[in-house]
């Protein structure tokens, strides 16, 4: 199984909540249900769906690991030629 690794300047998460909100332009484009979110020193998160137009990741649980704002993250998706 091959993986992409894409990265987003500029989030931000509410603790309670299982949306990541995209504060700019990045393109989240290789997002698909099964890709791993990574933000440094926190425990990896399974991301669900995601919605282009309100800039929105949805996660598989509420984050509950505190308030980030303007963070830089990494998620991971398979490749098209695994699914």
């Amino acid at each position: 199984m091959s993986d992409y690794i894409y990265s987003l300047s500029d989030i931000s998460l509410s603790n309670g909540s299982p949306t990541v909100v995209v504060n700019n332009s990045d393109s989240f484009f290789g997002v698909v249900e099964g890709s791993q979110l990574f933000i440094a020193s926190k425990v990896p998160v399974t991301i669900t769906s995601h919605d282009v137009e309100d800039k929105t990741l949805t996660l598989s649980s509420n984050w509950d690991q505190g308030n980030l704002s303007n963070v830089c993250l990494l998620y991971t998706s398979p490749s098209p030629r695994d699914a």
